[in-house]
């Protein structure tokens, strides 16, 4: 079975991918993406063919590796692949800090797809293995086409149950649970089929509440200041930069990072680490704003009235694009529940912690104080301080919501149903209410108020 693997770049994944080196019945002939040391170092991986995920991000060098191809895309093609093309300048935020035009990515964006779609031809593959979703851009162009050939897809997607995965053939279509499955059968009844090591760490992750945990720990890391002092050095290399004399400037100007090109400015090919500097000391300047607006306009949720809390989503990131659907815009969703909510009940919108890290300059498009300026605007909603308890919130909640984030698979551990508005593994569940629009939203929080805490 000829296969391509698709970002298999973490320990995890490597170790299946030697796995699957060592079985006969399978042929990884190809492996694409952003390679850890490992792979290029161990002779299991020495006949495989590998391309540099790196170079599919870049527009001069996709210029130079489609000069000319066997099959020309024609008109049918584009209009073919229409919503590939939108969720691609979708995603294509993250990777450039200094905004380019849509011509632009969209140039590149034709290229890949003229690229792989040759190079399926030419590879007749069995099957294409992702490491989870793709949502960076070119790994959405493999996965688009192979669907569209109708090559087997298979994503090894990981869980929040300790060392599981899934594997999703088509992440628009999640698996469903029927509505009758062990309707007639009591808790215990179900406790006792399920495996005693899975039920042992989904009960322990309960108990301890382990993605809140690591949420406190970021809300403590990043927004507590120790990152956010990250953009005083950047501010004293400007200034020094400033005073150096005009040679040395540009020998300093055109040092190149060891690391090529930074993944926030790569679409912008920025690879020298001074000019990286400058631009995220910018960033921070921003971002340093728009946080100290969203603390002066934020307060303590009232934990004894009735409320939904909406966790928003850390972006970029795939639980939104693709995952998210149209719903990647979040201010939808919040505007959805906030027209759906009962009169006298509150929508409070608290802030993903590691949306306010200085360093991650690939958050730079996805936040600014516009943003909740419109979500103060809503009625019934309110902003949560990053102060408050995240787990006290959600366990005095009548409903969590969100796009598809953890805050609803750990509100469902302690009978707090959610309402979802994107794709995930969990949204099969029966307490969970996936919507579109305001009226699936009222029809969700009616049978939510009509139903018992389990």
């Amino acid at each position: 079975m000829k296969t391509m693997l698709v970002n298999f770049n973490s320990p995890y994944h490597v170790d299946i991918a030697r796995k699957m080196m060592t079985d006969d019945s399978i042929c990884v002939s190809t492996i694409v993406g952003d390679y850890p040391t490992e792979m290029y170092s161990d002779p299991i991986f020495s006949g495989v063919q590998k391309l540099d995920a790196h170079h599919f991000r870049m527009l001069s060098t996709m210029r130079r590796m489609v000069p000319q191809m066997e099959y020309v895309l024609s008109g049918y093609d584009i209009i073919k692949y229409r919503e590939l093309e939108i969720l691609f300048l979708e995603n294509s935020d993250r990777f450039s800090f200094i905004p380019i035009s849509v011509r632009d990515r969209r140039e590149l964006y034709y290229l890949l797809l003229s690229y792989f779609f040759n190079h399926f031809l030419r590879n007749k593959y069995d099957c294409v293995v992702f490491r989870g979703v793709p949502h960076m851009g070119f790994d959405n162009v493999i996965y688009a086409i192979a669907k569209n050939l109708e090559i087997p897809i298979f994503m090894v997607e990981q869980t929040l149950i300790d060392g599981r995965s899934i594997i999703v053939e088509d992440y628009e279509n999640w698996y469903t649970i029927p509505e009758d499955f062990l309707s007639n059968t009591t808790m215990d009844e179900v406790i006792k089929k399920i495996d005693s090591e899975i039920l042992n760490k989904v009960i322990g992750e309960n108990r301890e509440l382990k993605a809140i945990k690591r949420e406190q720990y970021y809300t403590n890391q990043y927004y507590g200041g120790k990152m956010l002092e990250g953009n005083k050095p950047d501010a004293r290399i400007l200034k020094l930069l400033m005073k150096v004399p005009g040679k040395l400037k540009k020998l300093f100007l055109t040092g190149q990072s060891r690391e090529r090109y930074f993944s926030s400015c790569i679409l912008n090919e920025i690879s020298n680490k001074w000019i990286y500097l400058i631009l995220r000391h910018f960033y921070n300047k921003k971002i340093k704003k728009t946080q100290k607006y969203y603390n002066q306009n934020s307060s303590i949720v009232n934990k004894d009235g009735n409320y939904v809390f909406f966790a928003l989503h850390l972006q970029p990131e795939k639980n939104t694009a693709p995952l998210g659907g149209v719903f990647d815009d979040q201010l939808l969703a919040i505007e959805i529940l906030s027209n759906s909510i009962p009169q006298g009940w509150s929508l409070y919108v608290k802030e993903h912690p590691v949306q306010f890290n200085s360093k991650r300059t690939n958050n730079y498009h996805y936040r600014s104080i516009d943003f909740y300026k419109r979500i103060k605007s809503m009625k019934n909603v309110k902003l949560v301080s990053m102060e408050d308890s995240h787990e006290e919130i959600m366990l005095h909640a009548r409903a969590t919501s969100t796009v598809t984030g953890t805050t609803a698979w750990q509100g469902l551990l302690n009978g707090i149903p959610a309402i979802v508005f994107g794709n995930k593994w969990f949204t099969a569940c029966s307490s969970v209410y996936r919507v579109q629009s305001v009226s699936d939203c009222k029809n969700a929080i009616e049978k939510i108020v009509h139903s018992k805490k389990e």
